[in-house]
């Protein structure tokens, strides 16, 4: 009879065991399908492949694939946008300065374009 009763106790364990298992992995699901959406990637695709494959790998897979965040909001019409755009394709509002000459982008801080040694005039006159 005494084995009966410790058959039932290890048998509960197993299934708290079995039970905890399954909420990580819904929980690294769950993860992956949020973050791969907010990242514009196949969030369908990374949900099944992080609950699919097993030990964790899943997981690892995304995490190592996974685009970086380079992502921002506009400050005009709150659209998200390429950190790299010149401008917001929903309402042409500027995101970074330009320089005249090369067309790239520099920082507002910067005296002289890096890429073409174009001096930048709105520093200067700032000054």
């Amino acid at each position: 009879m005494l084995n009966f009763y410790l058959g039932n106790i290890a048998d509960s364990n197993h299934i708290i065991i079995v039970i905890i298992f399954l909420l990580i992995k819904l929980i690294m699901g769950i993860y992956a399908y949020t973050d791969s959406r907010k990242r514009n990637m196949q969030s369908i695709m990374w949900l099944l492949l992080v609950l699919l494959i097993p030990n964790y790998i899943g997981l690892i897979i995304y995490l190592i694939i996974r685009q970086n965040d380079d992502y921002l909001n506009c400050p005009n019409c709150g659209f998200k946008v390429k950190r790299s755009y010149k401008v917001c394709p929903n309402c042409n509002q500027e995101l970074n300065k330009i320089c005249p000459s090369c067309k790239k982008i520099v920082k507002d801080s910067w005296n002289v374009c890096p890429y073409c040694t174009e001096i930048l005039k709105n520093n200067i006159e700032d000054k």
